[in-house]
């Protein structure tokens, strides 16, 4: 027998399903500071709780990957370090991607910031 509860497809929905969906990703395909940075942008992504959250965290994610990165080519940065940072914001770049066609497809309201 199959539960027959209708699923409510809200932001905080597809947030989490998207969350789940890409930390089985990186469990079975990521290691190392790669790994440990994709968790910590997930983690990061439950944090966030509109659209507008995620643009303001990306913005403020892209500039500290940009100093890192200058540090890496100076040599004052170790690259796992910009690999963590790196697949941090991949993952928060991948679901708010997600979230925004989501919103466009389905016209989910946002929460309340």
């Amino acid at each position: 027998m199959t539960d027959s509860t209708p699923v409510v497809l809200t932001f905080d929905w597809w947030r989490e399903h998207i969350i789940a969906e890409g930390i089985r990703s990186v469990e079975a395909h990521e290691t190392g500071a790669k790994k440990r940075g994709a968790l910590r942008g997930f983690d990061l992504c439950r944090e966030l709780r509109t659209l507008d959250d995620f643009a303001r965290e990306l913005r403020e994610l892209r500039l500290a990957e940009h100093f890192l990165s200058d540090g890496v080519y100076s040599g004052t940065v170790d690259s796992d370090r910009y690999w963590e940072h790196r697949y941090t914001t991949l993952q928060v770049e991948h679901c708010y991607a997600r979230l925004r066609v989501m919103r466009l497809l389905l016209g989910f309201p946002e929460p309340a910031p």
